[in-house]
């Protein structure tokens, strides 16, 4: 047994019932991601093939240079994905990357994003936190919660924990 893998070592040790969740609801039933993410979960690699319909809502790009990467992907995010069904604008699309940091990391492709579908405008508020700003009409994902942090809301500034 490995130490600090307490989870992994109960479920090896087969004493307990294990249940394996293997259904997928968040995609539609003929999903590509689906069929894919199946794949990678039984050690297989993701299907290739030049065919439209395989194409609708995934994409796998065998390309090592960083610069194209980024520029194939913020083409996709502008105006490549507008012919496949049921797009609705940047509400429909996901990048997911493997890093943080890099060319093609989240901090770098954030900013790209940002520059492409919501530039600086002169009536839009922004909010500086360290390295990164903040755009009023910007889409963000909460990673991590912080219930000790203070809050400014209308003018009125509190903290959870009060």
């Amino acid at each position: 047994m490995a130490h600090g893998s307490i989870l992994k070592d109960i479920i090896a040790s087969e004493r307990i019932h294990v249940i394996t969740l293997d259904k997928i609801f968040r995609q539609a039933a003929k999903s590509k991601i689906i069929l894919n993410a199946h794949r990678v979960n039984s050690g297989k690699f993701f299907i290739e093939d030049n065919d439209e319909e395989l194409k609708k809502d995934f994409f796998f790009v065998k390309e090592n240079n960083q610069d194209r990467i980024l520029n194939f992907v913020l083409s996709l995010y502008k105006d490549g994905l507008k012919k496949f069904d049921n797009y609705q604008e940047f509400k429909s699309v996901q990048i997911i990357t493997p890093s943080k940091k890099g060319t093609i990391g989240t901090k770098e492709l954030n900013k790209k994003i940002q520059e492409l579908v919501n530039p600086n405008g002169t009536k839009k508020q922004e909010k500086q936190c360290g390295m990164t700003t903040f755009r009023e009409g910007d889409t963000i994902m909460q990673m991590k919660n912080n219930y000790d942090i203070e809050w400014e809301q209308d003018g009125n500034v509190g903290n959870r924990n009060l």
